[in-house]
């Protein structure tokens, strides 16, 4: 008993002291709750900058994994045809012939998207001169997402304003094809271009001289939204950016060229199709001094992946190109038998 009362005795004037302790705290003081919010304000912008570029690795990334696809569609519809697909059917800003199908149409089966092409196969198959064709084809807004870029700005864009008929466009998408290292030209010129696909192309494997390897085939365009794409600056249709049309080709806008390095100050212009765009952005537009200079029409590579482009190579790999390449090995890489050395790139 004696030792029990003892050890309550040793106790107990402890908890007593722990008990009444809270007498002695205090709050955190407006200095202290500063300094953690500013620790917690650099953690913030230490991270965030991390987690953006992870974010953008992966897109560029997916974006690769798209184009790989679209390259090797193609060669699945050489090893159907015996060729590779037209550029686009008509020359440059003329239906006489045909009314607006490039390559993408015919591409559809080979990209799992046998339903929508045999939706617009009719059209296709028509072939009516002067006609608004592809414009009005039934399932031209269906978005075909191999096509998209993931760091595309504004989203996936299918629609236009009046001018060309309201909405009339379809279906726009980042993945164009190299018609060569020159601007399109007239029309005459655009059927004669250096590259791999053009107007009225249908370019076979063995006419690659230049090497599988050492061609371009597949590029990046940026589509710009549409409420900053089709606010005329100089009004044709409606001021309408055709970059990344597939259903009114006309106009070479699913297609680019190597005659300027990618993401290039040098502006986009579309020949009697008003886009004159400057920088890796394309935005804003300037005025294209009435579109009226065949020489100049000429649609550049062009992406939001900081610092180049992804490309595809005629043997379907696919690689990230430097925007600061030099000139001539990127103007080399556009033509199919130039015979130009590409050397390290």
């Amino acid at each position: 008993m004696i030792k029990h009362a003892a050890i309550s005795s040793a106790t107990g004037p402890r908890t007593a002291a722990f008990a009444g302790g809270g007498r002695g705290t205090r709050g955190v003081t407006l200095v202290e709750l500063l300094v953690v919010i500013a620790i917690i304000a650099t953690l913030v912008g230490i991270l965030l900058p991390a987690v953006q570029s992870a974010r953008e690795s992966a897109r560029r990334t997916q974006c690769l994994s798209r184009m790989r696809q679209v390259a090797l569609a193609l060669h699945a519809y050489h090893g159907a045809r015996g060729r590779f697909p037209e550029g686009m059917i008509d020359a440059i800003n003329d239906i006489s012939t045909g009314y607006r199908i490039c390559w993408m149409h015919h591409l559809l089966p080979f990209m799992e998207e046998e339903p929508l092409y045999k939706q617009i196969k009719p059209q296709m198959d028509a072939l009516l001169p002067n006609s608004f064709g592809m414009q009005r084809v039934e399932g031209r807004n269906t978005v075909v997402g191999e096509l998209v870029c993931p760091s595309n700005p504004g989203g996936v864009r299918t629609s236009t304003p009046a001018g060309d008929g309201a909405g009339t466009q379809g279906f726009f998408g980042n993945y164009v094809l190299c018609a060569g290292s020159r601007a399109y030209g007239t029309k005459a010129d655009s059927l004669a271009m250096n590259g791999m696909f053009y107007p009225k192309s249908r370019t076979r494997i063995s006419q690659v001289r230049d090497g599988l390897s050492h061609t371009l085939m597949v590029g990046e365009l940026i589509v710009v939204p549409r409420d900053a794409g089709d606010t005329a600056a100089c009004a044709y249709w409606g001021g309408m950016d055709y970059r990344g049309s597939y259903y009114n080709s006309l106009h070479g806008g699913a297609l680019f060229t190597t005659l300027n390095p990618p993401n290039s100050s040098v502006p986009d212009y579309l020949w009697e199709a008003c886009a004159n765009y400057p920088a890796g952005s394309a935005l804003p537009k300037t005025p294209c001094g009435g579109c009226t200079d065949p020489s100049r029409n000429n649609v550049g590579g062009r992406s939001m992946h900081r610092g180049g482009m992804n490309v595809g190579m005629g043997d379907a790999s696919v690689r990230f190109v430097d925007e600061q390449i030099d000139a001539a090995v990127w103007q080399g890489l556009g033509t199919r038998d130039g015979g130009e050395p590409s050397g390290e790139w």
